[in-house]
């Protein structure tokens, strides 16, 4: 488990398949600018046969980082609940 922890960190990102239900997923977090630590994280998931999980994670690190811009007001919004 400390293995793929540390490959997930090296990556960004995280996959999953289960082979049984036929279903696969990407997930990544959205890190704060200023200390480094998880604020929020996104993730797809669907039919495993049909999703490319390389091209997805590509486009979800793109949206953690444009997500990671707007961190300032997410945090702020979370602190005020």
């Amino acid at each position: 488990m400390r293995a793929e922890l540390a490959d997930i960190r090296t990556r960004g990102v995280a996959f999953g398949r289960e082979p049984a239900d036929g279903i696969g997923c990407v997930a990544t977090p959205v890190i704060g600018a200023g200390d480094r630590s998880p604020l929020a994280a996104i993730s797809l998931s669907g039919p495993a046969d049909t999703m490319e999980l390389p091209r997805l994670a590509a486009t979800l690190r793109h949206t953690a980082a444009t997500l990671r811009r707007g961190a300032p007001t997410l945090a702020e919004g979370v602190g005020q609940r």
